[in-house]
């Protein structure tokens, strides 16, 4: 993708909107978004700057990998370091893991609490379920408290009132695309539920060099909406997935101080929501949630150089590599998180409303190999967070919001946010913000400790986290300024652009630390052999600076166009040394997207759909440098109803251009060839 073409679509608000594009005042930022500040609130008087992606654009999109749409936000970057792991962040500030942004699904936090991550892959969420997904860009943790340290994800998914009756879609295709989902909806006195049900299958990277084996996942979820009376509604959902990841994979390759490639994953998860509405501008919301996940490696040996305390270390090549030793692999651990949020919707006078609320959340991770020892490590949390509006003037708005979080094994912290915004016309809005973000540590990062086991049945260390014998880990701070401008002539234009300085201090980093007490395996590091084990630390603050900018507008009755840009510079505030990751360079200087739709007729539809992301290299020492990337996709539908039915055929190419090489120079994701069909009642 040439970047100049994307700079002219973007300039394309300014110089290319004809005058009959209409400036009928009453459509202006007409659609509104939650995400923000908890407040729904139209898309040009949002405190922060937000991207949002319907459901037309995802069905357009042809995406069956959730996180694959995430490139349609400015300043978003996916990876895929195996068909198991796919870490999506913003900025790319980031590991192997999604662990600074937080993500939502229907409101409820869904991040792994064994390690912080997201697996987008092991989620069972078909994208046909989805309605639409909300992307707050910057620190949001004044709304949403620890995690959405540098975006927020929401995922909204559709409702059993509003689906078709029942439905199904299948996939099949090369790379061993093979995938099914159906779904049953029906009405009940007062309310509806919907069973909905997923099978994803693929080879993964199987034209790679490192290939790190196939997956398969199967998933179900059973939600229900209920009217309790005329100013109360009930909405609860059960779901389970289980994923096998690493099929076919070569096991004695495949191991990792955190989670592996290679791994069975069983999560389920349970939530209510209560909502009250004692009388106009007065709304009370109870939400209780609950999280599990069952990680299992399977068995399998490999061998490795230990070693043990009081040996002294190789002093050459053939001396390393002469005496290994044989490891058995095969790691589990059971984590669990529960959640209890209540929040308050007010309207306190004409011009001023706001919203304020509390949470509790309790986290267990029970695992004696990634642990150390036997039974469960907690961690419990407790918020307190509010958010204002005033309307100061017909076209001034003034937002403002804070919170106030405790950790059992950190700080407790203090995150405020500061919003002014000013109609410059109807059409024409400025917004000055300062936003906070805090992430508190993890327990892994904090006293994770992961090993292997030995023929005589003694440990190996890969981890040995040394924050816990120090008091614990600080908590990760950001704080940003960001100048934006949003133009909106009509429903069908909306323009999004912002410069921006973010400072990120504290920044929890991992490092491969000397370990001489306890077994640990050998590296070799410039011409030595030491033992390493990994660990983490505050170390360092990152500066950044950018600008971003979105275009969402359709032209015409049948066209539609998205693009977006983003630019950043990084730098580390401070010189650090060699063993540590180097956070700036996991940012990209240049990140970009378009998509294209274009319906042809009643029954044909297609769309195009490309992404560009600059040279970087993901936060982990042993991670490669990385050339620009980027990639071509293409969908052709066709749409027929008859009768009760509508029957759905999409042609998809994925990856047309070459391979994807996001990740790792021998990993990434191929071009991939399906056909998609699909059928629902009417």
């Amino acid at each position: 993708m040439r970047l100049p073409i994307v700079f002219a679509l973007l300039l394309f608000p300014v110089f290319g909107v004809p005058p009959a594009f209409g400036m009928n005042e009453e459509s202006f930022g007409a659609e509104l978004a939650i995400t923000p500040s908890r407040l729904p609130q139209r898309l040009d008087e949002s405190p922060s700057p937000i991207t949002v992606i319907d459901r037309d654009m995802l069905r357009a999109s042809g995406v069956r990998r959730l996180a694959d749409i995430l490139r349609m936000v400015p300043g978003m970057v996916v990876g895929t370091r195996s068909p198991a792991i796919q870490p999506a962040t913003y900025l790319g500030l980031s590991d192997d893991y999604s662990r600074r942004i937080q993500v939502l699904v229907d409101g409820v936090s869904i991040y792994a609490p064994s390690i912080g991550a997201v697996l987008w892959q092991d989620l069972p969420i078909a994208i046909d379920d989805i309605e639409r997904i909300e992307v707050v860009r910057g620190p949001n943790t004044a709304a949403y408290g620890s995690h959405a340290l540098l975006a927020t994800v929401k995922i909204i998914t559709v409702k059993p009132r509003e689906v078709a009756r029942w439905g199904g879609s299948a996939n099949v295709g090369s790379n061993g695309v093979r995938d099914v989902h159906a779904r049953l909806a029906s009405e009940v006195t007062g309310g509806a539920w919907m069973l909905s049900y997923l099978h994803q299958e693929d080879d993964g990277q199987a034209r790679l060099p490192d290939y790190r084996g196939g997956r398969r996942l199967d998933g179900v979820r059973l939600r229900g909406d209920q009217d309790l009376s005329a100013h109360a509604d009930l909405q609860w959902e059960l779901a389970f997935a289980r994923a096998e990841n690493g099929l076919g994979n070569a096991l004695e390759s495949d191991v990792s101080a955190a989670i592996n490639d290679s791994f069975r994953d069983e999560n389920n998860h349970q939530f209510l929501t209560l909502r009250h509405r004692p009388s106009a501008g007065d709304e009370w919301v109870l939400r209780l949630a609950r999280n599990a996940q069952q990680y299992k490696e399977p068995f399998a040996i490999r061998l490795d150089r230990i070693h043990q305390p009081g040996e002294p270390f190789p002093t050459s090549l053939e001396e390393f590599l002469a005496e290994t030793e044989p490891l058995t692999l095969g790691r589990n651990f059971h984590a669990v998180r529960y959640e209890a949020e209540l929040e308050n919707h007010v309207l306190a006078a004409r011009d001023l409303r706001g919203v304020w609320g509390l949470g509790l959340r309790r986290e267990e991770v029970e695992g004696e190999l990634f642990f150390g020892e036997p039974g469960p490590q907690r961690q419990d949390s407790a918020r307190l967070f509010g958010h204002l509006e005033w309307r100061i003037a017909p076209d001034w708005l003034l937002n403002g919001g804070a919170m106030v979080e405790n950790s059992s094994i950190s700080e407790t912290v203090f995150s405020p946010r500061l919003a002014l915004i000013h109609h410059l016309t109807p059409s024409h809005t400025l917004r000055l913000s300062w936003n906070t973000g805090i992430r508190q540590p993890l327990l892994f990062e904090n006293q994770g400790r992961t090993a292997t086991w030995q023929a005589n049945g003694e440990p190996v260390w890969l981890t040995r986290a040394s924050g816990s014998q120090t008091g614990g880990l600080d908590a990760e701070r950001a704080s940003e300024w960001s100048l934006g401008y949003h133009w909106a002539p009509n429903r069908a234009v909306q323009w999004d652009m912002r410069a921006y300085h973010m400072r990120i201090d504290d920044t929890i980093r991992p490092l491969m630390r000397l370990e001489t007490e306890v077994a640990a395996p050998l590296y070799p590091v410039g011409g030595f052999f030491l033992p390493l084990v990994l660990d983490t630390r505050n170390v360092g603050s990152l500066d950044v600076y950018g600008i971003e900018a979105q275009l969402d507008a359709r032209l015409g009755r049948d066209t539609r166009l998205h693009v977006n840009y983003a630019l950043a510079e990084a730098r580390e505030r401070e010189t650090l040394q060699s063993d540590w990751p180097d956070y700036a360079a996991s940012i990209p200087r240049h990140t970009a997207g378009v998509m294209l739709t274009h319906r042809f007729n009643e029954a044909w539809d297609a769309s195009l759909r490309m992404h560009y992301t600059d040279s970087m290299r993901w936060a982990f020492l042993t991670r490669d440098e990385l050339e620009a990337s980027h990639s071509i996709n293409l969908r052709l539908g066709y749409t027929r109803s008859w009768g009760g039915e509508r029957l759905r055929l999409d042609l998809i190419g994925e990856n047309l251009d070459g391979d994807l090489h996001d990740f790792g120079l021998q990993r990434g994701w191929g071009r991939t060839i399906w056909l998609r069909v699909g059928l629902e009642s009417t």
